[in-house]
């Protein structure tokens, strides 16, 4: 029996479905990192990956992805479970719902 691919998809898997969860993943695990810092904060790195995927390639992650990888960033760092999990999921919520208010989005707002 032969399997037939759709017209417009290749064999391979995107690369897009294993490299964003990757990313979000290590960003999470940067704050095992041995660094020496004047005041001991650092930024969500995992969060801040997270947002820049779903800025730049929305497509990348399907819409239940903030859970699992808050869960992740949660057991890793010690917050209280489910903390990363709500602010994740309130994140990328809030960038879909100013997407679809937006018609355009600029340098600014991506920023902002």
């Amino acid at each position: 029996m032969t399997d037939y691919i759709p017209l417009g998809r290749s064999e391979k898997m995107p690369r897009s479905i294993w490299l964003a969860p990757l990313s979000v993943v290590l960003g999470s695990m940067t704050t095992l990192l041995p660094v020496v810092a004047t005041v001991p904060f650092l930024p969500p790195f995992g969060l801040m990956m997270l947002l820049a995927w779903r800025l730049m390639r929305g497509d990348s992650m399907k819409v239940w992805m903030p859970v699992p990888l808050g869960f992740f960033d949660d057991m890793l760092s010690g917050q209280p479970l489910g903390s990363a999990m709500l602010l994740w999921s309130a994140a990328v919520l809030m960038v879909d719902v100013l997407d679809t208010r937006l018609v355009w989005r600029d340098f600014w707002q991506d920023w902002g």
